[in-house]
């Protein structure tokens, strides 16, 4: 149990501090721009945070559902879960991108008056919109892979996540192209990553499929 507590603990260690580093990065980069557009990404960045927040809060939920139904040995709950959680996290997704595209017009003038840093906002705040759906996506996958005990696959997939982002933000001219290649990659990278756990949670992937068959045969006989 101890083995299992701190493989997991190490992991997700590995993910969050990938995260925190990327994020560093990203305004480490904005900075470089200049004052107007290292403030526009700070707002846009205080403005992602309050949605993902929103977004992240099904993902206990998926975490829970999926973990109790492998539990149970039951690789049908196991599929209901995932396609179910699945569902709701892209029709949250869509609702959160229809109400940031609806506020994006009033945003700017709310956080400043410089003509500068607004005009940037305006630029950034669609960008923001159209990526909801995958940053839902990829929240409730992890979720879901996490549920599964995919802890390792979490924490590798981030990281190599992370530092695709990096390279890709190292090269950027504008924060625009910062949340248009790094940002996006890096959820791009995590979705996948995550992607890979929930199929071999869900015994689509051969080795695991057979291993999960057996564990359940084995609960029954016994």
């Amino acid at each position: 149990i101890l083995a299992t507590i701190v493989k997991a603990n190490a992991s997700m260690i590995l993910k969050q501090g990938s995260l925190l580093v990327t994020w560093a990065y990203a305004t480490k980069r904005a900075a470089k721009f200049g004052s107007a557009q290292v403030a526009a990404h700070q707002v846009a960045l205080s403005f992602w945070m309050v949605f993902a927040y929103i977004l992240d809060a099904v993902s206990v939920s998926a975490q829970i559902l999926l973990s109790k139904a492998r539990k149970r040995k039951s690789l049908d709950e196991v599929r209901s879960v995932t396609k179910y959680m699945t569902s709701v996290a892209a029709m949250q997704g869509l609702f959160i991108a229809l109400i940031i595209a609806g506020l994006a017009p009033f945003v700017p003038s709310f956080f400043t008056t410089d003509e500068v840093v607004i005009s940037q906002l305006k630029i950034l705040l669609p960008v923001l919109s159209m990526q909801q759906v995958l940053i839902s996506l990829t929240f409730v996958t992890e979720a879901l892979a996490a549920g599964g005990s995919q802890f390792a696959l979490l924490g590798v997939g981030t990281a190599l996540s992370a530092f695709a982002a990096i390279a890709l933000m190292a090269n950027a001219t504008s924060v625009l192209e910062i949340w248009t290649r790094g940002i996006l990659a890096m959820f791009l990278g995590r979705f996948a990553a995550a992607g890979i756990g929930v199929l071999n949670v869900n015994g689509l992937l051969p080795k695991f499929k057979s291993t999960f068959i057996r564990k359940g045969k084995a609960h029954k006989q016994g």
